[in-house]
């Protein structure tokens, strides 16, 4: 059960974190009494975002105080990309064929995919680790590796069908 009897979960999350969401959001949460989720990238904390070809880029994006002032509101941060290093072109078939293959050797499941073509904008090399995030947030992962990860939300899913409908 949640607090106050409550039977649902939410989540408003802003991708990115850019700093528009204090003037723009901020007052409508607090208004509410709502708290959001930023997820960033944890290379781009405090700085103009740095990603040519996103619709993102050059975008201030939340700086570390800005973030703990969120927290302290109830607020949840995030990394943008937890799973991955450094997307590459010439990278990027094999990070993902890695995961199809850790979700279904994990699971026991085909896991459907189709790999399409570049989109138009799509930037070269894309950059997210957690050590940023653990060292300008305080940051920590919870699960050392990606089969882990895999199995426990496999889990949570076969005991949930549902998913958070099914909860109480």
């Amino acid at each position: 059960m949640w607090p106050d009897g409550k039977r649902w979960a939410y989540s408003i999350t802003y991708d990115e974190g850019c700093r528009a969401l204090l003037d723009h959001a901020l007052a409508v949460h607090r208004r509410y009494g709502v708290p959001g989720h930023v997820c960033l990238v944890a290379s781009q904390v405090g700085v103009p975002r740095n990603v040519p070809g996103s619709s993102y880029d050059g975008m201030m994006i939340l700086s570390r105080a800005e973030i703990d002032m969120l927290r302290a509101e109830g607020w949840g941060a995030s990394c943008h990309g937890m799973t991955h290093g450094t997307i590459t072109d010439e990278n990027w078939r094999a990070e993902l064929l890695e995961v199809l293959a850790a979700a279904a050797e994990t699971t026991g499941l085909d896991v459907p995919h189709r790999i399409g073509a570049r989109r138009p904008g799509d930037p070269a090399v894309l950059v997210a680790s957690s050590q940023r995030a653990e060292e300008v947030l305080g940051w920590r992962r919870r699960y050392p590796d990606l089969e882990t990860i895999i199995a426990d939300a496999f889990k949570w899913r076969r005991r949930h069908p549902e998913g958070y409908a099914g909860t109480d």
